[in-house]
């Protein structure tokens, strides 16, 4: 019975649930039958995933292993073309030989026998991947990821041999190729390309695309430690961009530099320490966007004119956006230097707070800016970012002060959501809302561990307290 409803799906599915599959399992499946055979023998991808080998022998019989699977009678002679897409995870840590060859030769046997269109390496602890010699280059390649761990070197060849590539990933190792920006421009079809960990030679990343959709630049670093860096990216078509600088320790402080043109930009994610930033263009169809920058602590003490010119071109980026998340460092240095645009546009603002009764005056300037919002979020602010946080002020901001503030956006408000400690200012803010907002359909409350003791608590000041919606939803739940 199992047999008969496995082996009917549909083979888009059944493919499906095998790619969760390494090699050696798929093959087991195979034995079961005549037609899980036929079935796994004509998948459109090879798994070849090991996490951690005992010694080189082990090593040895899986290459042995793939080697068999490689040369097996598929049946018909072109039943091997259908295989589409080819992933190797393993960790080759502790192993005395050169790994990288071995496999790169067994993926372009590969290559060489169909027309594989995806191709994704995952080498743990690999010293070094040789790309040169065009021992990758396929003109059916679309999609190519390599990761191999902090200390790995790729080598890619001068003249770029991927230039069908609509995809590229690279995570976690060293580029040893001088101009790397100008080898990704000579991509002229690639559409997402994302740079994770990544080490360069140059100290700068120049990228010039008229294809480029998805664009990720997260901790890259140069060669010698501590240098500065500098992104340029001129992209029309560019929608997604997500930067993320590596943090900056004061007095050792590299500058780390973005310009940008993305006229079509709709997303925008940008995180860390800033030390220049210039643009063109006026971001009118960017819809969304993530924001936690600060000045670079040297600028700070140093260059206070710079600080102000960087937040004021953020607060003209961002200006325009119909939904936000921002944290409330980001939000205190715009308000403090007179920069929070009018976000006329905004209708979901979510907030990363420190705790709520740190930077309220920034906090109130923020919602004072958003008129036409209607859905509210706020949340504790992430590990990576309690660097950033100052000693508490003992005020208790009660719902009384709120209302004194004549937050125009609480007419517009749909729906809030609000995460909380139990504290007595979290409870004022709740309460101040529920007071105030007429338009408010549905509010979530989310507490910690810690925040369950009050958990009955605002319960009861809810039930006591006049709500001004008549069609109200309240929900509490756990984080």
């Amino acid at each position: 019975m199992g047999d008969f409803l496995l082996s009917d799906l549909p083979e888009s599915i059944f493919y499906r649930i095998l790619s969760f599959l390494d090699t050696k399992d798929i093959i087991r499946v195979s034995t079961l039958s005549r037609r899980y055979r036929e079935l796994c023998f004509s998948l459109p991808f090879l798994n070849a995933v090991v996490k951690e080998f005992d010694d080189e022998d082990e090593f040895s019989r899986f290459i042995e292993f793939l080697n068999w699977f490689m040369a097996l009678d598929f049946g018909d002679g072109d039943d091997y073309s259908m295989i589409k897409e080819v992933k190797v995870d393993i960790c080759c840590k502790n192993l005395g030989i050169d790994i990288g060859n071995v496999i790169v030769s067994r993926v372009r046997e590969a290559i060489t026998r169909c027309s594989i269109e995806k191709i994704c390496l995952v080498l743990d602890g690999i010293d070094t991947l040789d790309l040169t010699n065009n021992v990758l280059g396929s003109e059916s390649l679309r999609e190519l990821e390599v990761k191999l761990g902090p200390d790995g070197d790729l080598i890619l060849p001068t003249i770029n041999p991927f230039r069908g590539l609509v995809s590229l990933t690279l995570k976690l190792l060293r580029v040893s190729i001088q101009s790397f920006g100008e080898w990704i421009s000579s991509c002229k079809k690639l559409k997402m390309l994302h740079l994770i960990g990544v080490v360069f030679m140059d100290k700068e990343l120049n990228i010039t695309s008229s294809s480029l959709e998805d664009l990720s630049i997260v901790n890259m670093k140069q060669y010698s430690v501590d240098e500065d860096f500098y992104i340029k990216v001129s992209a029309e078509r560019l929608k997604l961009l997500r930067i993320l600088w590596p943090n900056a320790n004061p007095g050792n402080t590299p500058i780390y530099s973005l310009t940008l043109h993305a006229p079509n930009l709709q997303k925008f994610s940008w995180d860390g320490n800033v030390f220049h930033y210039s643009f063109d263009g006026k971001f009118e169809s960017l819809l969304h966007s993530y924001i936690s920058i600060l000045p670079s602590p040297d600028v700070c003490k140093e260059h206070s004119a710079l600080s102000n010119e960087i937040f004021a071109k953020a607060a003209q980026t961002i200006c325009r956006v119909s939904s936000i998340c921002i944290t409330d460092h980001c939000v205190e240095e715009m308000s403090s230097r007179g920069l929070l645009p009018k976000f006329c546009n905004l209708r979901s603002l979510t907030l990363i707070r420190a705790g709520l009764c740190n930077n309220i005056t920034s906090t109130v300037d923020l919602l004072n800016s958003t008129p036409h919002l209607n859905a509210l979020k706020i949340g504790p602010k992430p590990y990576w970012l309690l660097y950033f946080i100052d000693a508490p002020v003992e005020t208790c901001y009660n719902a009384e002060y709120w209302e004194s503030q004549n937050l125009e956006f609480v007419h517009s408000l749909q729906e809030v959501e609000i995460k909380i400690d139990g504290d007595q200012e979290e409870i004022e803010l709740i309460k101040f809302l529920l007071k105030k907002a007429k338009a408010l359909k549905k509010m979530t409350v989310r507490y910690t561990s810690e925040g369950i003791r009050k958990h009955a608590l605002i319960i009861a000041i809810v039930q006591r307290l006049k709500i001004a919606s008549s069609s109200i939803t309240i929900d509490f739940l756990p984080k």
